[in-house]
């Protein structure tokens, strides 16, 4: 954990001292955990249908107040703060600053906006949405206020929740988070880490691989069951447009309407080791034109007049990817907007190599279906 000293300015972004607010989120020594475990619980089955709506398999603390600090858990860790009107949103968001780092706070916090890494570009966003929205018409009770999330509110919100979904169930190595503060590397490793983020969703166990450090075929990561038996291998890719997200050049709103992306998946059939099954994923980053229907997108039906040439398969020659998923969460196009949700298309070839196994392909499109949408687990779901 990040070592931060008393009277720097806290990372969370509060403008205090760190001694003075979140000083306590990481030092939990001096608890008796004996106590604290007799206080905190895991979910009933009612509460855990709730989270199914969520497209979440895995269940979460509800969070508690002990000794005056309000505690959160993710994976092994303890986690509190002297807030105790702090949401869950808020929490993900804190653990997300913290776990990237000092050295990445102190080097961004100074800069102007748009010179800003684009995590720390949506932080200044969300603190400035947050204080136009603490009026009256919104408040919800205590100090708290519920608003419809605009475009950076949303990005930061799920960048956070798939952070903090990994951390839980997984384990982020460092050398991904190097790649997260990366400008050159985020926007792929920012991909990745959503698409680990839904099967870490289904309860599945995610191992990222190092591509720096791999001699052989260099796809993003495993995933694993309960048992450690391996599911899949899978490759997640998305289409850079000028202008967007670190990417050099201008935005050309005629060029966001292409589906272009069949160079994105021969180069990810090129990564697979051909021994298991293997998923690839594409997002197309473009906005969204269809809310109603992903397959009426303009980019859809540009993507399926570029694919006509693609090699068919059969019985006699097996199709290597097991599942192609093409995916459309853009949130930062839209900016101070209200956010529009995402959309994607699966794709389950009739001959692969490898086949999955159903209970996956079922879970991960509901989980697809949800994504977006983070519950405040401050809330009694029982």
């Amino acid at each position: 954990m990040v070592k931060l000293g008393r009277n720097e300015k806290c990372p969370c972004g509060s403008g205090k001292k760190y001694k003075k607010c979140c000083i306590n989120i990481f030092n939990t020594n001096n608890l008796s955990y004996a106590k604290l475990g007799n206080v905190m619980q895991g979910g009933t089955n009612k509460r855990k249908i709730k989270l199914k709506e969520y497209g979440l398999y895995i269940d979460f603390c509800k969070p508690i107040i002990f000794q005056d600090k309000k505690f959160w858990a993710l994976g092994s860790q303890m986690n509190f703060t002297p807030n105790k009107e702090e949401t869950f949103h808020e929490f993900i968001i804190r653990f997300l600053i913290h776990s990237l780092g000092k050295p990445f706070y102190d080097q961004e916090c100074n800069k102007v906006l748009n010179k800003k890494h684009h995590i720390y570009k949506c932080i200044s966003k969300y603190e400035e949405w947050r204080k136009s929205q603490r009026i009256s018409e919104n408040s919800v009770g205590g100090d708290r206020y519920g608003a419809f999330a605009n475009g950076w509110v949303q990005e930061l919100i799920c960048l956070a929740f798939d952070y903090a979904i990994i951390f839980h169930k997984s384990h982020i190595p460092q050398f991904f988070n190097k790649k997260l503060i990366n400008r050159k590397s985020y926007q792929s490793a920012r991909y990745e880490l959503l698409i680990a983020s839904l099967f870490a969703r289904m309860g599945y166990k995610v191992d990222f691989k190092d591509e720096s450090t791999r001699q052989d075929y260099n796809y993003d990561f495993d995933i694993f069951d309960l048992s450690n038996k391996l599911i899949a291998r899978v490759e997640a890719k998305s289409k850079p447009r000028e202008g967007t997200i670190h990417t050099k050049g201008k935005l050309n709103i005629l060029e966001l309407s292409k589906g272009d992306i069949k160079s994105l998946y021969q180069k990810a059939l090129s990564q697979n080791p051909n021994d298991s099954p293997y998923i690839i994923f594409i997002d197309v980053n473009s906005p969204r034109y269809s809310i109603e229907n992903t397959l009426n997108e303009p980019w859809f039906a540009d993507f399926i007049d570029r694919i006509k040439d693609v090699p068919t398969y059969s019985i006699n020659n097996l199709d290597p990817c097991s599942l192609l998923v093409i995916t459309n969460y853009s949130y930062h196009y839209y900016e101070s907007n209200v956010a529009i949700g995402g959309g994607h298309v699966l794709s389950l070839p009739e001959f692969p190599k490898y086949r999955l196994i159903p209970d996956l392909i079922d879970k991960l499109d509901n989980v697809l279906n949800t994504y977006g949408k983070v519950p405040n687990l401050d809330l009694e779901f029982d």
